[in-house]
């Protein structure tokens, strides 16, 4: 335990030490309050420990912004509030947002992804789906979770029928018990929720439903929503060109494995 906790004080102090940012003064630096999504693994969600937010996420956005000489305070909550929050003037943004058709003018978007990962169907049954996995879903019952955000053509499909849960957790479980046919999570979070609920033996990946990019819905509401957004595409890319950005990821990805 010590030495894990050597080694992530290090890694921090290295991190504030690498992040090319302007050099601060007290009287220079700007806090910021971020919305951030509490229960999605291994992207954000709560230590049970110390009851921090931790996770892939909030370790981007915290090197980032410092990029640019800002802190950030999270709020953490459940996703469907944090974008409720998001379109408020009470936080500049939320994670872990995904830009679509529908909700393209109710935010602010930087233009640079903070990650990518897959949305994925999920099944009882070992079977060989048929290409576009979108025709193979019409007429059959597929569950999602409430509140959360999926590509415009399969939300608004008429012909596919859709079951929302109010958790990952429970839609997991709307599976097990055959109350719909498929489901549909992105692959990380979902591997993190099967490995822990010991039903990776059952439940299987039967296809790609898209490939998502993450990102920070800014406040349209906020006095700074606008200028954050672009100061956060400024620091981004700052990380992602001095190496901070894929130490992170490394990290993060490491242990989720």
């Amino acid at each position: 335990m010590a030495d894990c906790l050597l080694k992530r004080g290090w890694y921090y102090v290295m991190l504030i030490l690498m992040v090319n940012c302007v050099e601060a003064t007290p009287s220079k630096i700007e806090y910021i309050t971020i919305a951030a999504e509490n229960d999605w693994a291994p992207f954000s969600s709560i230590d049970k420990k110390t009851g921090e937010i931790k996770g892939l996420t909030p370790a981007l956005v915290k090197a980032a912004f410092l990029a640019e000489n800002i802190r950030v305070e999270f709020k953490q909550m459940p996703f469907s509030r944090c974008m409720r929050m998001a379109m408020t003037d009470v936080v500049v943004g939320c994670f872990n947002a995904t830009e679509t058709a529908s909700n393209k003018q109710s935010y602010y978007w930087h233009k640079t992804p903070l990650f990518q990962d897959r949305m994925v169907v999920y099944s009882l049954y070992q079977e060989q789906t048929l290409l576009p996995i979108m025709a193979e879903l019409r007429g059959k019952k597929v569950g999602i979770t409430l509140g959360y955000i999926y590509p415009d053509e399969f939300l608004y499909d008429k012909r596919i029928f859709h079951y929302k849960a109010r958790s990952d957790y429970q839609l997991i479980n709307m599976l097990i018990r055959g109350r719909v046919d498929y489901i549909v999570m992105n692959e990380r979070p979902a591997l993190v929720k099967i490995n822990e609920k010991k039903v990776d033996d059952i439940i299987h990946n039967v296809g790609n439903l898209s490939y998502d990019e993450f990102k920070i819905a800014f406040s349209r509401r906020h006095q700074k929503g606008l200028e954050m957004a672009e100061r956060f595409e400024r620091g981004l890319l700052i990380i992602k060109q001095n190496g901070v950005y894929n130490q992170i990821l490394q990290q993060f990805m490491n242990e989720s494995l």
